[in-house]
């Protein structure tokens, strides 16, 4: 009976010294996902505005040689008159 209560007075004290380091994780752990949640959102917004410039981009091109044809075809005319 006096080994069972040293073991459980043992116990008690480990559970009590450790439960502060395991409330402390949890919150740093919660904490942690929502930085890691808010980092995929920052991600996917990069995703976005890369995919928006990269379709400005071809757009832009298709533009410059639109104009480059034009010139090249007004070039041609003037030099058949």
């Amino acid at each position: 009976m006096l080994i069972a209560r040293i073991k459980r007075d043992t116990t008690e004290r480990a559970i009590k010294k450790a439960e502060p380091w395991y409330s402390d994780f949890a919150k740093f752990s919660a904490l942690s996902n929502k930085e890691l949640a808010k980092a995929g959102k920052v991600k996917a917004a990069i995703r976005a505005t890369k995919r928006k410039y990269h379709e400005a981009m071809t757009s832009l091109e298709r533009i410059s040689n639109q104009v480059h044809e034009l010139r090249r075809g007004s070039v041609v005319a003037e030099e058949g008159i």
